[in-house]
């Protein structure tokens, strides 16, 4: 090919080229966690401040194909959000779901000490964003409370009309 007009060509070399790579990888991963973490219920009521800490406080862990994640039934530490790769969700089992980037789950590890509710396995080579709680509770202070105390409610409310219900339907049986 020839120039039909003078021109200018700027060369970079591997090492310049790595060197400004790597701020660029920093940021596309710093805006890809501010996106999920706007999507996401438990982050909603965050302001852009709190949002910026809990972004800047993921770390990223690497999962080989096969690797289990969670486990269903241990307790639970950490919350993930797929950067790459899927994984399938197992309860009891039996495959429920798959999810892949962009995705999260463990999220009730940051609010509770309940115990994992299904499995995650690495279908592919996955790379996830991580927060474990402590760091989540150092953030986010009374929020982290004020979202358990909720959650914690809701759930006793729904037991309780259940029980309601129940009771008010072996009554009527009994009256009938």
């Amino acid at each position: 090919m020839k120039a039909i007009t003078d021109v200018t060509v700027m060369v970079l070399d591997r090492d310049s080229f790595t060197t400004l790579l790597g701020p660029l990888r920093d940021l596309i991963d710093y805006n890809m966690n501010i996106k999920v973490l706007k999507s996401m219920k438990l982050f909603e009521k965050l302001t852009d401040k709190e949002r910026d800490k809990v972004s800047k406080s993921f770390s990223v862990e690497h999962f080989a194909v096969g690797t289990k994640i969670i486990n269903q039934k241990d307790k639970g530490s950490k919350f993930y959000i797929l950067k790459s790769g899927t994984v399938k969700i197992v309860k009891d089992g039996n495959h429920v779901a798959e999810l892949s980037e962009g995705a999260y789950f463990g999220e009730m590890a940051l609010l509770s000490d309940e115990v994992r509710v299904a499995t995650v396995i690495a279908v592919t080579e996955c790379d996830c964003f991580t927060l474990d709680r402590d760091t989540f509770s150092k953030i986010m202070g009374t929020y982290s409370l004020t979202y358990s105390l909720t959650h914690l409610l809701t759930h006793l409310l729904t037991y309780l009309l259940t029980y309601s219900l129940t009771h008010s339907l072996i009554q009527v049986t009994l009256s009938t």
